[in-house]
């Protein structure tokens, strides 16, 4: 059944209230899909702090004007139009999606947009294998810490070298 015009403002006003915080944003291509799957990706999502949303592309467009993304070009995106969000992460939606897309073959990823920015398919692919923020802080962390804790383990060994000559001295 079509929507009314009221409906399809409420959606436009709803869709403007969550987009215009988001970090990234990912296109899903949800056709083929059984509801189901649906289902299991939604959930996927929410567990990462991420939100899906099915919308037209005339009504997203409408959105996208209003937050100042019209520059994105929306009718270049073929098939059914899922929108995966978060308002936290920059990655994560785009993580779970491509990690979606690969155990189920009906689902394509349509590309993205990060900060104001839209990103095609393959550049949104290379971002889903960086590791989480969480991740990349403790490597940095660890590189930081890594001459410390070397020197430390030299100075223990010099330590200990000097207590084996006095107790071998004691015998």
């Amino acid at each position: 059944m079509a929507k009314t015009r009221k409906q399809k403002e409420e959606i436009v006003n709803q869709l403007e209230k969550d987009l215009k915080g988001i970090k990234s944003l990912v296109f899903v291509d949800y056709s083929g899909l059984k509801v189901g799957q649906v289902d299991e990706l939604k959930k996927n999502l929410k567990e990462n702090s991420c939100q899906y949303f099915v919308a037209k592309k005339t009504l997203l467009n409408l959105v996208f004007q209003k937050i100042g993304l019209g520059h994105i070009d929306l009718s270049k995106i073929q098939g059914g139009l899922g929108l995966a969000y978060s308002l936290e992460d920059e990655v994560a939606p785009i993580r779970v999606a491509f990690k979606f897309a690969k155990e189920n073959d009906e689902v394509k990823i349509n590309g993205g947009i990060m900060g104001d920015e839209f990103l095609a398919s393959e550049k949104a692919k290379i971002l889903s294998t960086l590791p989480s923020r969480e991740e990349l802080i403790a490597k940095l962390l660890s590189t930081i810490k890594a001459p410390i804790n070397n020197l430390a383990y030299v100075l223990k060994g010099n330590l200990r070298g000097l207590v084996y000559i006095l107790s071998s001295i004691n015998k």
